[in-house]
């Protein structure tokens, strides 16, 4: 049974870490699939939103640019939730 008046407490680094294995995986899939995801945004606009999407012919490299931009940022903080290293790299 869960008991409601526990605090669970987690370390700062563990949701940094896990944040940051989210934004690189979510890069990955910026990289990897930008069609998929435009044609999702299209669907996304179209039928939630009643309005026209229609993606200029760069948002491909853009979608693609932002993906590599999370990977990257996703990386960092992986890096640095990690903490410092030893030069036995422990």
């Amino acid at each position: 049974m869960i008991d409601p008046d526990r605090t669970v407490t987690v370390p700062i680094g563990r949701l940094v870490e896990a944040a940051g294995l989210a934004l690189g995986a979510l890069g990955v899939v910026h990289i990897a699939a930008p069609k998929f995801l435009l044609d999702t945004a299209r669907w996304g606009y179209e039928r939630v939103l009643d309005i026209e999407f229609r993606p200029q012919a760069r948002a491909r490299r853009r979608v693609q640019a932002v993906g590599a931009t999370m990977l990257a940022v996703g990386a960092l903080a992986i890096t640095l939730a990690r903490g410092p290293t030893d030069s036995d790299g422990r």
